[in-house]
């Protein structure tokens, strides 16, 4: 899922495996290059569930006995290996970005044979593409490979940028099919954002004969159908008055029996019982001519539980199989990750793999304020199936809550107690019998609470079920809390503007936040504002930046300053202590300014520590560079203090955690209205990484005092 206006770009979360065996093209006649000698069985310790990444693409290798997985990561193409599709073991790095594409992000990297060689199609993404990935450019770009699935893969062209097709900056998800002359062909999704039909935004997917070496296309673009041509699919956003439809991930494969051309597709679909939600889903196509021509009948779905980029391939034992990632709203980790299922065919059509159904809980933390609620539904549905005629009841578990709320401020650097169990009562979900969601409903009490403090309520669910269904429960946490002396909103941040920075980059956590960070535009300090957890900012640390700073934040005289850049005050060195400055367009009273670290992997990956916040009610912000002024001061360069500043809040310890963590202003600045201003300045003091210049963070956010009732 890449078309929709909330998906993010990356490098790392794409799962590039592929299936030459369909298409027509495989050949025993190659030279693999052995990257490791030992394969003992002890080196496949990777479980499907494990291979966090999306997209995925399974390539079978008959002389080897394996399959191959290719992983588009920060450092550049990985492979993994797998002998029985359960367990993987990760052979290294077969292309690391260099030359003319190495500034390039990447998208859903597939493998297949042909001729004598292996080739990977992948969706580059433009240097200078928007932010917004709606809009940005990106098409399929080809690497070949001469040594087999372990060896080494290069870009088709090496001189020149080798984007298919090249008339089109806006194609995405190429795969290979090879058609019953023995052509090639690349068959691929236009994005949404130029193909516009009656219904909208709507993606297409085309295909385009290729040349023998499929570094060019021939003739013109075949089209097959557009996104909201299947009555199955949905719209998955609204963009400029108009809807959006997605066509990801096109394959295609030939039924040997019917002659019937089949393509599998990825759109969103309303989820099974519950009309309200969208779910990603694999759709069937089916062209009963034999001809890419078409006519194409969608025929239905074969995979509708929030999983999608699907591709087919046959396995060692002849037996068809279909290979998809799930995404993270139904995975037992939060992470997306791979799952193969069985397929059948009947009468020349695929059948929707039969699963085990489950019962799912969407973990999510919420502040609930009971100043205007006092019902709170938690929503739980039994996913991977289409009916269900069992009965099941779900609960809240109350029995260890305190144990949960322990852990939570542990993990979080937080002092919340225990919302007392006087505070609420709890309604069971009753589901089954056809009935595929209901709603576990809280109601509370906010007499048995005090006012103006905030309590901690975990929510662990249990299930009752004449079968035994699995739990896919990732925890609900709400912050409750009565509304006493002083309310507050928060504001919407992508409102905001950022006019200063002193060291700024950009990255991006590949696989829902899990994976590593994926360099994108230079002073891209926006992506701390864009309401994107899983974008932000990162300060300049790269060896090749010079230090304009001492250790200890004392600017060194050296004019950094990037005259060229006009969105906002943006700086080329290396900084110790850091400097941003938000203009929230209005004046505000901030009650206290929250920020989102940057997600960890571990302790070693979180990096901002110490923080201190400002605020100033000027008219403008005052900032000049240093050219062409004599005996300049250089700290405005480290710290602006043209403008009348107010300290409201720090924090010296921000927690290890991927919660939002809020600083708060005192109940005395509040009272005074001494904390209103319309820029904010955030001074980040300190590190928890090793290296003195290296801060990240994902967001910001602000609370206004709205109203102080006595």
């Amino acid at each position: 899922m890449k078309s929709h206006i909330c998906k993010r770009i990356h490098k790392s979360g794409v799962l590039a495996i592929s299936a030459a065996l369909l298409c027509g093209c495989f050949s025993k006649e190659y030279t693999v290059l052995p990257v490791e000698v030992n394969d003992s069985e002890s080196l496949y310790n990777i479980t499907c569930d494990g291979l966090q990444y999306r997209d995925p693409f399974i390539y079978v290798d008959k002389e080897k006995q394996a399959y191959y997985c290719p992983v588009v990561a920060a450092e550049g193409i990985k492979i993994f290996k797998s002998r029985d599709l359960n367990k993987w073991r990760d052979l290294g790095t077969v292309y690391n970005y260099s030359g003319i594409y190495a500034d390039y992000s990447w998208w859903a990297a597939d493998m297949y044979k042909w001729k004598d060689n292996v080739y990977c199609i992948a969706t580059a993404v433009a240097p200078n593409g928007s932010t917004d990935d709606f809009t940005s450019p990106k098409s399929n770009t080809i690497f070949k490979g001469e040594y087999g699935p372990e060896g080494a893969v290069w870009p088709v062209n090496k001189s020149q940028v080798n984007l298919i097709p090249q008339s089109d900056t806006q194609n995405i998800d190429g795969s290979l099919y090879v058609d019953e002359n023995g052509a090639p062909w690349i068959v691929y999704c236009r994005e949404a954002a130029t193909e516009v039909t009656s219904k909208g935004y709507d993606a297409g997917v085309y295909a385009y004969k290729l040349n023998d070496d499929l570094s060019a296309t021939v003739g013109e673009p075949v089209h097959l159908f557009n996104g909201s041509s299947s009555k199955y699919a949905c719209a998955v956003d609204v963009r400029d008055g108009k809807d959006v439809y997605i066509a990801d991930a096109p394959m295609l494969w030939r039924e040997p029996v019917s002659g019937n051309l089949i393509c599998i597709w990825s759109h969103y679909a309303k989820q099974p019982g519950n009309d309200s939600q969208k779910w990603y889903s694999i759709g069937q196509a089916v062209s009963r001519s034999g001809k890419i021509e078409g006519p194409w009948e969608h025929t239905g779905i074969i995979n509708n539980y929030d999983g999608g980029h699907g591709c087919l391939f046959e396995d060692l034992d002849g037996n068809m199989k279909l290979a998809y990632h799930l995404n993270p709203s139904l995975s037992k980790n939060g992470l997306p990750h791979l799952v193969i299922k069985d397929i059948k065919v009947n009468n020349g059509l695929l059948e929707k793999p039969v699963q085990d159904p489950a019962v799912f809980v969407e973990g999510k933390e919420e502040e609930v304020s009971l100043k205007t609620v006092s019902e709170y539904h938690i929503p739980v549905n039994i996913v991977f199936c289409d009916s269900y005629s069992g009965n099941v009841t779900a609960r809240m578990d109350q029995s260890n809550l305190q144990d949960l709320c322990d852990e939570y401020n542990i993990e979080r650097k937080t002092s919340y107690p225990l919302l007392p169990s006087a505070a609420f009562t709890v309604t069971d979900a009753l589901l089954g019998a056809g009935k595929l969601t209901a709603d576990i409903v809280l109601n509370f009490n906010s007499a048995a609470i005090e006012a103006d403090k905030e309590y901690l309520l975990p929510v662990k669910v249990t299930v009752d079920s004449e079968q035994k269904l699995e739990l896919i429960d990732n925890g609900v946490y709400l912050i409750v809390y009565k509304p006493g002396r002083f309310e507050y909103a928060t504001l919407d941040q992508t409102q905001f503007k950022i006019v200063f920075c002193n060291s700024s980059r950009a990255y991006e956590h590949s696989n829902n936040g899990a994976g590593g960070l994926d360099q994108w535009n230079t002073y891209n300090a926006l992506y701390l504002i864009d309401g994107v957890q899983d974008k932000g900012w990162y300060s300049n640390f790269q060896w090749w930046e010079p230090f304009v700073q001492d250790r200890s934040g004392v600017e060194t005289g050296s004019d950094d300053y990037d005259y060229e850049f006009t969105d906002f005050h943006a700086f080329k060195g290396r900084r110790c202590a850091i400097s941003i400055v938000i203009d929230m367009q209005q004046s505000y009273d901030v009650a206290s300014v929250g920020l989102l670290n940057r997600r960890p992997n571990d302790a070693g990956v979180t990096d901002t520590k110490s923080v201190e916040f400002y605020v100033s009610d000027d008219e403008q912000f005052l900032f000049t560079p240093a050219k062409d002024i004599e005996n300049y001061d250089f700290a405005e360069y480290g710290n602006p203090s043209q403008n009348n500043w107010t300290k409201i809040a720090e924090n010296k310890g921000l927690a290890k955690t991927s919660s939002v963590q809020w600083c708060p202003v005192s109940e005395e600045q509040m009272l005074s209205h001494s904390s209103k201003g319309r820029f904010l300045k955030i001074r980040l003091l300190g590190t928890y990484d090793g290296s003195i210049t290296l801060y990240s963070l994902s967001e910001i956010y602000v609370k206004q005092l709205t109203q102080i009732n006595y």
